[in-house]
């Protein structure tokens, strides 16, 4: 667990006091940023940056906009929103690249850093 001293705090002279203060108020804060979860099912809704909540399902991570009130969800909410998500990935397809014109882009690449060299080549031996 990171715990992150603040200014109000002197990091030199931190009494054992203020360290108890600070490692409770990081629990408190990590206790506050659940708002759901079903362990049974691996699914949490935290508290996001700047208003927002996320919703997690092992390596998902789908954010939710502030017009979604995250306290109200339930959990077919949540599993509705997840497959919407499985839907969409799976739509998407990779196309192929087309090697005939890789290999010819290859080649003009070539034929420039060639010529270019001949160029440099000629100007150091002083050849015309």
């Amino acid at each position: 667990m990171f715990i992150n001293v603040n200014k109000k705090y002197d990091w030199d002279n931190l009494s054992s006091e203020d360290i108890e203060t600070l490692i409770k108020d990081k629990i408190q804060k990590e206790i506050d940023k659940i708002v759901h979860d079903w362990e049974d099912e691996g699914i949490r809704v935290e508290k996001a940056r700047w208003g927002r909540h996320n919703i997690i399902k092992g390596k998902i991570k789908i954010e939710l906009p502030k017009s979604v009130d995250a306290a109200k969800l339930t959990l077919d909410d949540v599993k509705a929103i997840l497959e919407k998500r499985r839907q969409k990935k799976s739509v998407k397809i990779r196309k192929k690249r087309n090697n005939k014109w890789t290999l010819i882009r290859f080649l003009q690449f070539q034929i420039v850093w060639l010529s270019l060299l001949n160029c440099l080549i000629s100007s150091l031996w002083g050849e015309k």
